[in-house]
Parts: structure tokens; C-alpha cells; sequence
């Protein structure tokens, strides 16, 4: 019976049953979390993405969209995400560019600020 009992708790111990475990979240992890809700952006730091965006009108008009992503990590051990987005257009007299900032811990993300311009491009139809 003893032997049975310990090997239960080295099989509890070697698939995870440790309480007061912490997760380590990697920058590649905290990304991801965000790209769920924005999967057109790069999935690495520091890259860029440029994509053709109809932006409508008669002649089927389009702007080349840069799509960034960027993450620092904070003291704490959370990520900042920051994805943004220029449409390189001024539409009257407002520059389109658009970001969106998340914090990201072993929890998951939380929109902590953002300005969402992607819809300017429309009043130029």
C-alpha cells in the first residue's frame, strides 16, 4: 500500500500537481494572446506588415496599410503589446493611424488603451 501511494504522488508531482506553481509567459505567448483579436498583424516584435486595403470610392481606390507589432516587457514580468496601424492617408486633417495597447500576464490580455481610426479612410467615398 505504501508503494502505491508514493508512486501516486511522484505521478501527481511529475504532471503538474504542485501548488504555488508560476507560468513564465515568453514574448512569443503574450503576441499570440493578442493576435486573436487581431490576426493580421506580424507575429514577431519589431516587424512589419504592409497590406492593400480597399478604401472604396468610384475607381476602387486602396491604401498600402503598414500593420506593426511591438512588445516590451515591464518589470513586473507582464508584456506590453502595442499593434498599430498608419494608413499613411490624412483624412480631413486627421492623420488615420490606429493602435491598440494590451497588457499580457500568465492571465491573459487587457485592453489598457487604444484609438481606432480605421474608419476615416470610409468618409472619403
Amino acid at each position: 500500500m505504501k508503494k502505491i501511494f508514493v508512486m501516486v504522488l511522484i505521478l501527481a508531482l511529475l504532471t503538474g500537481g504542485c501548488a504555488g506553481k508560476t507560468t513564465v509567459l515568453s514574448e512569443e505567448n503574450a503576441i499570440q494572446q493578442v493576435l486573436k483579436e487581431h490576426p493580421d498583424f506580424p507575429a514577431k516584435s519589431g516587424d512589419v506588415k504592409t497590406i492593400r486595403v480597399p478604401t472604396g470610392g468610384e475607381y476602387g481606390a486602396a491604401a498600402m496599410v503598414d500593420y506593426k507589432t511591438n512588445a516590451e516587457k515591464t518589470p513586473d514580468g507582464k508584456y506590453q503589446i502595442t499593434l498599430t496601424k498608419d494608413w499613411h492617408l490624412v483624412v480631413n486633417g486627421q492623420t488615420v493611424f490606429s493602435y491598440w495597447k494590451y497588457m499580457v500576464g500568465p492571465d491573459g490580455a487587457v485592453l489598457a488603451e487604444s484609438d481606432d481610426r480605421d474608419s476615416l479612410p470610409n468618409i472619403m467615398k
